[in-house]
C-alpha cells in the first residue's frame, strides 16, 4: 500500500470523504532573516533611547537630592549651635 503524504491533496480528498471535514491549508508568510535582523535592530536602537533618556533624568534627580541633603545638614548644624549657644 502506498503511503500518502499530509500535504497530498489525495488525502485531503479521503480526509473529506470519510470524516466530513477539509483541513485548512496553511498559508504560512515566509520571513526572511533580514527582516528578523532589522527587526531587532530597531527595537535595539528603541531601548537604547528610552535607557539614556531614563539615565539623564534620573541623574538630574539625584543631583536635586543631593542639594537638599546638604541643605538638610545646614539646617541641622544650624539648629544645634543655635541650641548649644542659649
Amino acid at each position: 500500500m502506498k503511503e500518502i503524504s499530509k500535504d497530498s491533496s489525495l488525502n485531503e480528498h479521503r480526509q473529506e470523504k470519510e470524516y466530513g471535514w477539509k483541513p485548512i491549508p496553511s498559508k504560512k508568510k515566509s520571513v526572511r532573516k533580514k527582516s528578523e535582523y532589522n527587526y531587532a535592530f530597531v527595537g535595539i536602537i528603541i531601548g537604547l533611547t528610552m535607557g539614556i533618556l531614563t539615565s539623564i533624568f534620573m541623574y538630574k534627580d539625584s543631583q536635586r537630592c543631593n542639594l537638599l541633603l546638604e541643605e538638610n545638614k545646614l539646617l541641622k548644624e544650624m539648629l544645634y549651635y543655635k541650641e548649644i549657644n542659649k
